[in-house]
């Protein structure tokens, strides 16, 4: 949501900023998220840049944890980073272990849909 204050117009944050603030959070270059994931390094600069239209919510779940921010706000938006509500991946099993998720996300317009 864009926000008219006093000194003018606050950008939503979207999924790809998340991204990039989890990153920034946890202190790593792209090449150490990648292989802290498993995910392609073009994988997350396409999130990043908000190329990537589809986004899998395997691949969240396996930066939230990687990065130690919570995956509910990497996600939705909702909550703050450090994990005030929503799940908490840094106690969660290891992300093999986690439910098979087959859907996929759609970026449209900066915001996730099934």
């Amino acid at each position: 949501m864009t926000t008219n204050a006093d000194h003018g117009f606050i950008p939503e944050i979207t999924v790809a900023w998340r991204i990039k603030i989890a990153r920034a959070y946890a202190g790593m270059e792209q090449d150490e998220l990648a292989a802290a994931t498993q995910i392609a390094i073009n994988t997350i600069s396409n999130y990043e840049r908000g190329v990537t239209t589809r986004v899998k919510p395997l691949y969240l779940k396996q930066i939230a944890m990687a990065t130690g921010v919570n995956v509910h706000w990497l996600i939705t938006g909702e909550g703050t980073p450090g994990g005030d509500g929503g799940i908490d991946v840094s106690a969660s099993s290891h992300p093999s272990q986690w439910p098979h998720e087959s859907r996929t996300l759609s970026i449209v317009g900066g915001r996730l849909a099934s």
